[in-house]
């Protein structure tokens, strides 16, 4: 069954009009639905919340113009100008942080935002983009805080101080440091790693550091990742995520229709290598589903092969089908997650790591140094009030 047979006009329309190419002249198949007749607010809401304005809007000025009301085109005009403008300006703040962190000598990879939109689209006007992300070595974390400070921005995410053991403690357990700048709209991500270390994958420069390449940007060079290298990244943070945002799927369904000479085998070596090909495989078979992504037929027979990243499939699916946009039962979460992955050993890991308070366990309560024990009991209390009782009570 095509999984698309589940989902609304509205959700058909998004899926059919986001994407960057197509073999017609227009997209037929939302032509279709238009002129069956659709909620154009759920649909707007619908690309909002999944971050596919920008190509909805590029693809429903295509469609004849009698189909789409003239306000509707007139609020995604809207939205599309104060994002394309926003992401200038957030390109333009990148660039400066490229140059400043090269001033001080400290290595610099910037991802997901402005460059993936570059890798991957080819146009910047193409992805929504919310704030930056950069990666720094684990090792020159101090320095990068202090520069990222330095540069007008204020700590958002852990939010209180931490000690000097906590600090240690965050940097070992967790992956990134949030900051919002004091006096300009822009959210900043400054990572050592591109998972939670619950994940098992890697942060050492052995891997993420290694055959990098190089982009413009701005008048100025900087460092990426490789395409291959990416799509394994992209596809471990949208299964650390669960895919709530069907963005997420068009970027792989984007990534792998514009490299059609990408290395599978080096892609496929690496999943295996570092135990995540079921979080591939599942991000690909998504893309295929969603966005009709094109495979090769090697790679399309290991995702039906899979009983797994079939569940993961129709899990995702389900949950768009039903507007539901997060997993986040209390045990929704780590249920997809440790069926997302293929070794025992990674299983083991990730029932370790996610014990390992977090900042929100320290603000939850407050304790003396030589009660921190207690955390690991107070933990699994805050998380069943994040996410098991509340949501009941306001039933």
């Amino acid at each position: 069954m095509n999984p698309r047979s589940l989902f609304t006009p509205e959700q058909n329309v998004l899926l059919y009009c986001a994407r960057s190419q197509f073999s017609d002249p227009y997209p037929e198949h939302a032509k279709q639905l238009v002129e069956n007749g659709i909620n154009w607010e759920t649909l707007i809401n619908l690309s909002e919340t999944h971050k596919l304005t920008q190509l909805l809007y590029q693809n429903l000025k295509k469609i004849p113009p009698e189909l789409v009301p003239p306000d509707v085109m007139q609020q995604l005009q809207k939205i599309y100008a104060s994002q394309a403008q926003f992401i200038l300006y957030l390109t333009g703040e990148l660039v400066s942080l490229v140059k400043a962190f090269s001033s001080n000598s400290i290595p610099i990879l910037p991802y997901k935002g402005p460059v993936l939109a570059t890798q991957v689209y080819g146009n910047l006007a193409l992805r929504p983009i919310n704030d930056l992300d950069i990666l720094v070595p684990i090792d020159d974390i101090a320095r990068a805080k202090k520069l990222v400070l330095d540069q007008g921005y204020r700590i958002s995410w852990p939010e209180m101080p931490l000690s000097s053991a906590q600090e240690k403690a965050h940097i070992r357990s967790k992956y990134n440091y949030q900051f919002i700048h004091r006096d300009r709209n822009i959210t900043l991500e400054l990572h050592w790693g591109v998972t939670p270390r619950y994940f098992s994958f890697p942060s050492s420069r052995e891997w993420l550091w290694q055959d990098l390449h190089t982009i413009t940007m701005g008048g100025i060079s900087m460092s990426a990742f490789s395409i291959e290298k990416l799509l394994l990244i992209l596809c471990v943070h949208g299964g650390n995520h669960l895919w709530d945002r069907v963005g997420w799927i068009c970027d792989i369904a984007e990534l792998v229709s514009r490299y059609s000479d990408l290395n599978w085998d080096s892609v496929l070596n690496d999943a295996s290598r570092f135990g995540v090909q079921r979080l591939l495989l599942a991000g690909l078979r998504l893309a295929h589903d969603f966005f009709d992504a094109r495979l090769p037929d090697e790679i399309w027979k290991r995702v039906e092969v899979d009983s797994e990243v079939k569940w993961l499939a129709q899990n995702t699916t389900k949950r768009f089908a039903a507007f539901r946009w997060s997993g986040s039962a209390f045990l929704g979460i780590p249920i997809y997650h440790l069926r997302s992955r293929e070794r025992l050993r990674d299983k083991a890991n990730y029932c370790l790591q996610v014990a390992v308070p977090s900042s929100k366990d320290w603000t939850f309560m407050s304790l003396p140094k030589e009660l921190n024990f207690l955390y690991y009991l107070i933990r699994p209390v805050r998380l069943a009030l994040e996410y098991g009782v509340n949501p009941l009570l306001k039933r």
